[in-house]
């Protein structure tokens, strides 16, 4: 893992997952999008754009179980719990 990666504040409120990896917030999906949003629940999200969700916003890994971390083939189960 870099340095960077704990940089990059996760956008969940009160996460604890300071050390676990960042995954980028997923726009290329609107479903897929969508649920995050709404699992996520934070209003800081209807703020920006797609692409600015993309380029600044993260989820760390500790809101994802062993089968849901997003990865090139995006599907449903890719969503935070």
């Amino acid at each position: 893992m870099t340095g960077s990666q704990y940089i990059k504040k996760c956008i969940v409120a009160n996460s604890k997952g300071e050390t676990s990896n960042r995954y980028r917030f997923l726009v290329k999906n609107e479903q897929i999008k969508k649920i995050w949003i709404d699992r996520i629940n934070n209003d800081e999200l209807f703020h920006y754009s797609d692409q600015q969700l993309y380029n600044i916003v993260f989820v760390c890994g500790a809101h994802f179980c062993q089968y849901a971390k997003p990865h090139e083939n995006l599907q449903l189960k890719h969503c935070p719990q």
